[in-house]
């Protein structure tokens, strides 16, 4: 039961962390060390264009 809380906690602070900015996750860097290597790691995550894709331009 102890575990529980003690993770619980975790995930709360480390929630509050990313709300208040005391922690900042370089999404873009994150994924392309990860191996998405169409993501460019220098530039901020444009989070729709990864998730729908870029458009077709004709």
């Amino acid at each position: 039961m102890l575990r529980w809380l003690f993770i619980g906690l975790l995930l709360f602070g480390f929630g509050r962390g990313l709300q208040n900015g005391w922690i900042v996750v370089k999404w873009s860097q994150f994924f392309h060390e990860v191996g998405f290597t169409d993501v460019d790691p220098n530039k901020p995550m444009n989070w729709s264009e990864f998730i729908l894709g870029e458009p077709n331009q004709e």
